[in-house]
């Protein structure tokens, strides 16, 4: 590991199928559904559930599938946690806090696997967490007197599950229309999450182990092998004349927008000039090094909602997702104002 100070992308990220099984134990009469169940608000429950899950000793390993248009983004996660410290592996690279320090690795095009630690100190971990469930109580907080809070959280069916009615139509909401979090009653590990979000794109992550035992070792971090990103999707149409079709969302550049040249760091202007798709499409003909501003501009427009972790753009022609996706997913993922279980 380096002492180089982390980017602005890289610091943000030190910062997510039983259904179809069970539901043929209802039919077939193994299992019965609860006569009534308890409706009543479960947010207070819900924020202390959540801080337990912060602060307990253990590892997770679960797998992450992300849905949209019939299409499966895919990712094993392993959350490793002994306050202070906390990693996670998943989307092909390795986050989180070691020894007091943010740590940030990733595989470039080149398949080569390496690791940035920050110069600057880690926040306090109670700080970071207090600041989680700050962000986790504004979602069940009106804005004002008789007004509704953005989501309503109830009681899970199961033991230790919530779930999240969003009341209020806000595009982008951090857990879209509907949500769910499971978390281990041994433990207080978060088992599961469950994000029905706009434009049909629903994301699930599912613990599938859960250990008590953390040694030194589990914080290595040598290698991500084994928890990379893959996408099934099918592979681009071609036309008559072999021109392979743009992806759905792609874009052409608008004559007299200006374009950074290759192999040069764009300015600020440049960036701004771009259209997302076109940012995106830059993005992946950049070197590793170059490619940290496209990566900062992309989460500025994501997190001031001027794009969406949604837009087919993500994807190259190949049908596989470009370079710089992995990186700002985590990224997004991993944000304290959206609780996920590998954050």
């Amino acid at each position: 590991m380096t002492g180089t100070r982390l980017p602005l992308w890289g610091a943000l990220a030190g910062v997510v199928v039983g259904t179809l099984i069970a539901a043929g134990l209802v039919a077939s009469g193994v299992l019965s559904r609860p006569t009534a169940r308890d409706t009543s608000d479960a947010s207070s429950d819900l924020l202390a559930a959540w801080t337990r899950s912060r602060t307990g000793t253990f590892v997770v390993q679960s797998e992450f599938r992300r849905v949209i248009a019939g299409r499966t983004l895919y990712s094993p996660a392993e959350l490793v946690q002994r306050p202070p410290d906390r990693l996670v592996r998943q989307f092909g690279g390795v986050s989180g806090t070691v020894d007091g320090h943010p740590i940030v690795c990733a595989t470039d095009q080149s398949n080569a696997f390496t690791c940035k630690q920050g110069d600057e100190q880690a926040a306090p971990y109670d700080e970071v967490v207090r600041q989680e469930v700050d962000d986790l109580r504004g979602l069940f907080t009106p804005p004002q007197p008789g007004a509704r809070s953005l989501y309503r959280a109830v009681h899970g069916l199961d033991e230790g599950c919530f779930e999240l009615y969003r009341q209020i139509p806000v595009d982008d909401a951090p857990y879209g229309t509907y949500g769910k979090l499971c978390f281990d009653p041994a433990t207080g590990a978060l088992t599961e999450l469950e994000r029905h979000l706009d434009r049909d794109v629903v994301e699930r992550q599912h613990a599938t182990s859960i250990a008590t035992t953390v040694i030194d070792n589990d914080f290595d971090t040598g290698t991500d092998e084994g928890f990379g990103l893959t996408m099934d999707l099918p592979a681009p149409e071609v036309q008559g004349s072999g021109t392979t079709v743009p992806t759905p969302g792609t874009t052409v550049p608008t004559p007299g927008t200006a374009v950074p040249t290759p192999g040069t760091t764009p300015t600020d202007q440049e960036l701004a000039d771009l259209g997302f798709s076109d940012l995106l499409a830059r993005s992946a003909t950049a070197s590793a090094d170059d490619r940290v501003p496209y990566a900062t501009e992309a989460v500025v427009r994501l997190l001031d909602r001027r794009a969406s972790i949604n837009d087919p753009a993500w994807f190259g022609a190949d049908g596989q997702p470009i370079p710089m996706a992995a990186s700002v997913v985590r990224v997004l993922l991993g944000r304290g104002a959206v609780p996920m279980p590998a954050g």
